[in-house]
Formats: C-alpha cells, sequence, structure tokens
C-alpha cells in the first residue's frame, strides 16, 4: 500500500470514529435525558405516596397501613361484592364509595381502632327507584334541619322520610338501594399533593380481608378504611 493510500485510509477511519463518538455521544444524550425525567417521575410519585403513608399513620386512631397491589385491590372488590349478595330480602347495597377508591391510581388500607373519627354523615343513602327515602348518619339534627318534611329516626342513626315512602307505595320500584358513599380528604391533598383522594368503608367480607393483610385479624373491637387517590 502507498503513502497516498495509508494517508486517505487513516483520514477515513478518523472522519468515521468521529462520527461514532458524535453518535455516541448524542444516544449516551439522549438515554440519560429519558432516565433522569423517569427518575424525577418515579422519585416524586414514591415521595407522594411516601407522604401520604406518613400523613395516614399520624391520623388518631389509625394503626396501621399498607399500599395495595393490583392483585389485592381484585380480592378486596370480589369480597365487597360477595358481601353485597348477603342482603335482607326487600334490600339491595352498593359500595359506591370502594369501587370509587379502588379506580384511583394508589390505594391505601389503614386498620382503624375505637378512636378513629369518621367522617361527617351521611354515610349511607336509601333509595327507591331514583327517590331518597332515607340516611344513616350521624348527623341526625343536620338532616332534620336541611329537609323541611317529616322525618322518623330509628335506632341512633337511621333516618326515613315516611311520606316519600308512602307515596312510592303504589308503585313497583323494586328494593330498597343502600348506597355506601365515599368521603372527600381535602386536608390530605392540600398538605401532601395528591389529588382526588376518596376514604371508603368496606363491609364485613372486606373489613376483615383488609385486617387480615394488615394482621390486624381475630380483633372485632377493630375497624378498617380505604384510601385511594391520584399522584399523576
Amino acid at each position: 500500500m502507498c503513502l497516498g493510500q495509508v494517508e486517505a485510509f487513516t483520514a477515513n477511519l478518523d472522519g468515521f470514529c468521529i462520527f461514532c463518538k458524535l453518535w455516541m455521544d448524542i444516544w449516551v444524550f439522549l438515554w440519560l435525558k429519558r432516565n433522569f425525567w423517569c427518575g424525577v417521575l418515579v422519585s416524586d410519585g414514591l415521595s407522594l405516596v411516601d407522604g401520604v403513608l406518613a400523613f395516614l399513620g399520624g391520623v388518631p386512631g389509625v394503626r396501621r397501613v399498607r399500599v395495595l397491589d393490583d392483585v389485592e385491590r381484585g380480592s378486596l372488590l370480589r369480597c365487597e361484592l360477595e358481601g353485597e349478595e348477603h342482603v335482607m330480602v326487600g334490600c339491595r347495597v352498593f359500595n359506591e364509595g370502594l369501587r370509587e377508591a379502588l379506580s384511583r391510581e394508589v390505594v391505601v388500607a389503614c386498620s382503624t381502632d375505637m378512636s378513629f373519627v369518621w367522617p361527617r354523615g351521611p354515610h349511607v343513602v336509601l333509595w327507591q327507584g331514583d327517590v331518597v327515602v332515607g340516611f344513616i348518619t350521624d348527623d341526625v339534627e343536620g338532616v332534620k334541619s336541611e329537609f323541611c318534611e317529616e322525618v322518623r329516626v330509628f335506632g341512633r342513626n337511621l333516618v326515613i322520610f315516611p311520606e316519600r315512602v308512602r307515596r312510592l307505595r303504589s308503585e313497583k320500584v323494586g328494593p330498597t338501594l343502600f348506597v355506601s358513599r365515599g368521603f372527600k380528604m381535602e386536608e390530605l391533598e392540600g398538605r401532601v399533593g395528591v389529588r382526588n383522594v376518596v376514604l371508603a368503608f368496606c363491609n364485613r367480607a372486606g373489613d376483615a380481608y383488609l385486617k387480615g393483610l394488615l394482621g390486624e385479624e381475630n380483633k372485632p373491637e377493630l375497624g378498617s378504611i380505604v384510601v385511594g387517590f391520584d399522584v399523576s
């Protein structure tokens, strides 16, 4: 090989090396950029979840907290559906609040003791067809003052509108539907920065399942709640 050919080959090799180095620099830049932003998002997501766990762990009456994975969320819903099938004749149950909580990006289960303060009711709305005929609530006086009609109170927390029930007797409206509500947690949203927070309660089957996950089984004096929220 003559000297000219060697010089030409060397020049071409240098050019190829420069091209490879440039391509590698671009690839490394893009990789670092992608992983940096993914890391930021993951880090922020984890810090938000950790913030929620810390907040809930500090709520009076909350004993243990745990993030539910997809399998556990599905199992909890199945327990709730099974519980909804075992009700009194003439009644149906629908846990709207739990379904809302389980639809969120992150779901946390908590065990609670007797010092936990429930959100202000009504906790359950009684429907016949498209008419509200009563509530289960801890704020009986609030219901009486809000609705300018006759109400009857059974026990400590069941409020019925007798005139509405009487009007519906001649109509075939089906069984009474007991709808369990979900509750907002605006303080949690404000302090931690998560969105669309829903607090919900479960029926007996769901409650037993959650307490088993939390290591609180065989403790009938304890309860449970579910908190769902979005981080993105």
